[in-house]
């Protein structure tokens, strides 16, 4: 049985693959920050915030998560926001996320533009649909 609840996983995992990305590094021109929820007060920016929803699908009998990552920046323009929004599609869309939990197959959705608490600080929502493939579960349909 492994220590890490599936969504903790996911999210887990997903932190680790963007914040050790060396072109996001390069980007973000700081070392990058992702935080679950929320981010701490006065948090420097850019940084990432993601949220997660699991739920059944049932077509498969198996799960699949809305992965929501907003994506927080200041300056008097959105350039490099847009540029972190590029290379986290390119990390995430149709990418195969291995945790010793599950394997994923991960899409890009979406994304839009929310409102902002200030001038000149930018958030950007993207969504991802994420299907699970338990690996206990996967290894016990192929014995069958």
């Amino acid at each position: 049985m492994p220590d890490r609840d599936t969504m903790q996983a996911l999210i887990e995992e997903v932190a680790a693959l963007v914040t050790s990305d060396d072109d996001m590094q390069t980007i973000a021109g700081v070392p990058v920050r992702f935080y679950h929820v929320w981010a701490a007060q006065d948090s420097e920016f850019p940084y990432f915030v993601s949220q997660a929803a699991l739920h059944p699908d049932i077509e498969d009998a198996l799960q699949v998560a809305d992965l929501r990552i907003d994506v927080w920046d200041e300056g008097s323009d959105q350039l490099r926001l847009f540029a972190m929004r590029g290379r986290l599609i390119e990390l995430l869309h149709k990418r195969t996320i291995p945790a010793a939990e599950f394997r994923t197959a991960c899409y890009f959705a979406g994304d839009f533009d929310l409102s902002q608490p200030e001038v000149e600080v930018w958030r950007r929502c993207l969504s991802f649909t994420v299907r699970l493939y338990p690996i206990t579960e996967i290894a016990a349909m192929q014995a069958r």
